[in-house]
């Protein structure tokens, strides 16, 4: 299972509502399933609260790469 949070969720056992809990895919890696809360979370808070995107902006991405090699 993957959970998004709003808290510092790094721990062994953590409770997050139902809504924000994802099935991980069975050809997923763990690694893979940690990264992508991560990377995910990540790119949401530079264009939303970082750069203030909003309806009817444009994103101009250039060079992206990064995320975690397994």
């Amino acid at each position: 299972m993957i959970a998004f949070l709003d808290y510092g969720a790094w721990g062994e056992v953590v409770v997050a509502p139902a809504a924000l809990v994802f099935k991980m895919p069975s050809n997923m890696s763990y690694a893979e399933g940690a990264a992508l809360p991560m990377n995910y979370l990540t790119a949401y808070m530079m264009l939303f609260d970082i750069a203030n995107l909003r309806k009817g902006m444009s994103v101009f991405a250039h060079n992206i790469g990064g995320g975690v090699v397994s």
